[in-house]
C-alpha cells in the first residue's frame, strides 16, 4: 500500500473518530431538570405582551417550536389551534415558540390566525428545543410537559394530532 493511500485512510479514520466524539459531546441528555429550567425564560409574544414560561407551571404544556419559513410548521398550525380550543378549559396550554424574528411572526400571524399564544425566541429557540430533546435540530419540534415540568412526550416533524390528544388525555386522567 502506498504512503498516499495510508495517509488518506488515516485522515478518514481520524475524521470519523472526531465526528463520533463530537456527536457524543453534542447530545443533550434529557432530565427533569432540563425541562424545568425553561421556566426561567421570558419572551415577548405576538401581542407585544411579556410572557414568562413560568406561567406554564402547574399546567399541561404543549410547546411547539416552529418558524415562518417552515412549511410543515405552517401546515400543523390549524391542528394545534383545534387542540388548543378543545382543551382550553382543562388547564392545558399550547405555546408556539418561533425560531424567528418577531416581525416575521407578527406578519405571518396576520394572515394565519391561531388560537394559541406565540413568542419569538429567534436563535435561542433551537437551544431551548435541544434542552428538551430535539437532538436533530429539526422544525417543527413539539414537546409536552406535565404540570410539574417532566417531559411526557417529544416529537420531531409534523405533529400527529391524535397522538398529542392521547398524551394530553392520559396526563389529564392522572391529575384527577
Amino acid at each position: 500500500m502506498s504512503k498516499t493511500i495510508r495517509t488518506a485512510i488515516m485522515i478518514l479514520l481520524v475524521s470519523f473518530i472526531a465526528s463520533l466524539v463530537y456527536l457524543k459531546m453534542s447530545q443533550n441528555p434529557i432530565t427533569d431538570k432540563s425541562a424545568k429550567t425553561i421556566y426561567d425564560l421570558t419572551f415577548v409574544d405576538s401581542q407585544d405582551r411579556q410572557f414568562r414560561l413560568s406561567e406554564l407551571k402547574g399546567k399541561i404544556a404543549v410547546i411547539n417550536f416552529w418558524a415562518t419559513y417552515c412549511g410543515p410548521c405552517r401546515d400543523e398550525m390549524p391542528d394545534l389551534s383545534n387542540i388548543s380550543d378543545s382543551y382550553k378549559d382543562n388547564n392545558v396550554v399550547i405555546l408556539g415558540i418561533a425560531s424567528d424574528e418577531m416581525n416575521n411572526v407578527k406578519e405571518f400571524l396576520e394572515t394565519t390566525k391561531v388560537s394559541y399564544r406565540n413568542v419569538a425566541a429567534e436563535f435561542e429557540a433551537i437551544d431551548i428545543s435541544n434542552s428538551l430533546g430535539n437532538e436533530s435540530n429539526v422544525l417543527p419540534f413539539t414537546v409536552i410537559l406535565a404540570p410539574e415540568g417532566n417531559v411526557l412526550f417529544r416529537h420531531a416533524g409534523r405533529i400527529i394530532p391524535e397522538k398529542i390528544r392521547e398524551v394530553v388525555d392520559l396526563a389529564l386522567s392522572k391529575k384527577e
